[in-house]
């Protein structure tokens, strides 16, 4: 029986040329308009509440102490998230005083003012990938004149480094599957291990539900699954981030890992954590907030009409539709509401499959029903 993923059709589905054949004009007015909406006044304005300052008092401690594996917050350990984001932000104490920059609200928020700008170069990327640049350049225009996405790259706050590498992960794991390439998908398991450094164990938990749900709806993509499956590098890849950095936090605070998975992730899942210091809220909790992180985006998916490059190959956007759909199934079935959460770990697929269907007029209905 003839390879279903034979090089035919793999040149047929994907052309890695195509990223040079993105419209230069857009891609310019893209450019531009990025940088502009995302660095623009970026240290002109002080630290705007006390979660952003609570982030970069643990970078500062930690820079002082150098208590890397455990931070503290005025000298107590602070566990409830891991410390990937804390390490970017104390390296951009480094640089502010390595260059002398005066602004340090500059130089600690250049961190997810850049994750941003990778986000959206990313989504183009692997749009133009997928033969599908125009939808790649109207979600970059929507990822960077949404509300929230523009909000929270301005702040010095963990949700657009975790943003970048969970949709890294997304976005690699169809690219692994459809080349039958190890690469891509040790890429994916790396993506997803550092996402998990950003907020913890659940990054790992949605990317392993997205791919069991694209196991089970996609039979044509199972053989290639079950190779790339067998590649034991890719778990390693992706569970060896966190077990180092639990191994190293038990070494300096005994308890410190048992506090972590137990209190920080499965306490608070359900609602029991202590002190309850997070929101509640119904299951149509994170419905408004879906609909204002991408803010005036819905106004102009419609408008952005214009016939793709191309459509996607099998099964591309059932996988994408589950990788929109599981974050905000996952949000809303957990007992602690975090306003951020889902439009963080969906904000790169929703613009991106809303531009699909438009383009394309063929997405399922489920993926951009939920996102």
């Amino acid at each position: 029986m003839p390879n279903a993923f034979g090089k035919q059709q793999l040149s047929t589905w994907f052309h890695p040329g195509q990223t040079e054949a993105l419209h230069i004009g857009g891609a310019l007015g893209l450019t531009v308009l990025a940088l502009f909406s995302i660095f623009y006044g970026l240290g002109g304005h002080g630290f705007i509440n006390s979660n952003e300052a609570l982030y970069v008092e643990l970078a500062r401690e930690m820079s002082e102490t150098g208590h890397w594996a455990v931070p503290t917050l005025n000298g107590v350990p602070y566990l409830e998230k891991p410390p990937l984001f804390a390490w970017l932000l104390a390296l951009g104490y480094y640089l502010a005083q390595a260059l002398e920059i005066t602004s340090i609200e500059f130089a600690v928020r250049l961190v997810t003012a850049s994750a941003t700008l990778v986000l959206v170069a990313m989504v183009c990327h692997f749009s133009a990938l997928w033969r599908l640049s125009r939808a790649g350049i109207t979600a970059g225009i929507v990822l960077s004149t949404s509300l929230g996405i523009n909000v929270m790259s301005r702040v010095a706050m963990p949700d657009m480094l975790l943003t970048l590498l969970f949709s890294a992960a997304l976005f690699c794991i169809p690219l692994a599957i459809h080349r039958q390439s190890r690469f891509w998908w040790r890429v994916a398991a790396a993506c997803t291990g550092a996402a998990a450094m950003v907020k913890g164990p659940v990054a790992m938990a949605l990317v392993l539900l997205i791919v069991t749900c694209t196991f089970i709806a996609i039979p044509q993509w199972r053989s290639e699954m079950l190779r790339l499956l067998r590649d034991l590098w890719a778990p390693a890849l992706m569970v060896l981030p966190m077990a180092s950095w639990l191994a190293a936090a038990e070494l300096q605070q005994p308890g410190s890992a048992w506090y972590f998975i137990f209190n920080e992730q499965i306490l608070r899942f359900l609602g029991q954590r202590e002190p309850r210091d997070y929101y509640t809220g119904s299951i149509f909790y994170y419905l408004p907030r879906l609909f204002r992180s991408c803010f005036p985006g819905p106004g102009y998916w419609r408008s952005a009409g214009s016939p793709s490059d191309g459509r996607p190959g099998k099964g591309i956007p059932q996988c994408c539709a589950f990788s929109g759909c599981a974050p905000a199934c996952h949000s809303s079935s957990s007992a602690c509401r975090a306003p951020r959460l889902t439009t963080t770990f969906s904000c790169a697929y929703r613009p991106w499959l809303f531009s699909l269907r438009t383009s394309c007029g063929h997405f399922p209905k489920v993926g951009t029903g939920f996102c």
